[in-house]
């Protein structure tokens, strides 16, 4: 809650907090934020519900590295349209592609 009391936020860095999910509900009050860095590095996401980036327009700059994520769909970043930079080192996944 305390996230959303800010008027705007570049930058959030998650990484190494054990977050082994992440719900589209945490994210869409920071649509209104602007957010352009977001790093979810070295936690324990499994998947990866690729709808939270519709709140994201802004983000250039997203980290998944060192995640269990073991598929993605195959338009996961679609959404993402100034992303500039993704990283998803030692990920070992597969994309689902969807019909």
């Amino acid at each position: 809650k305390l996230l959303f009391e800010f008027q705007s936020l570049d930058l959030l860095d998650l990484s190494s907090n054990l977050i082994a999910n992440l719900k589209k509900a945490s994210f869409k009050l920071i649509r209104s934020l602007n957010l352009t860095w977001l790093s979810l590095k070295s936690n324990q996401l499994s998947y990866l519900d690729c709808s939270i980036f519709q709140y994201m327009p802004s983000l250039d700059y997203l980290n998944l590295e060192d995640n269990q994520i073991d598929s993605l769909e195959n338009d996961c970043f679609s959404k993402l349209k100034k992303l500039k930079s993704l990283n998803l080192n030692n990920i070992r996944f597969s994309i689902n592609r969807i019909k």
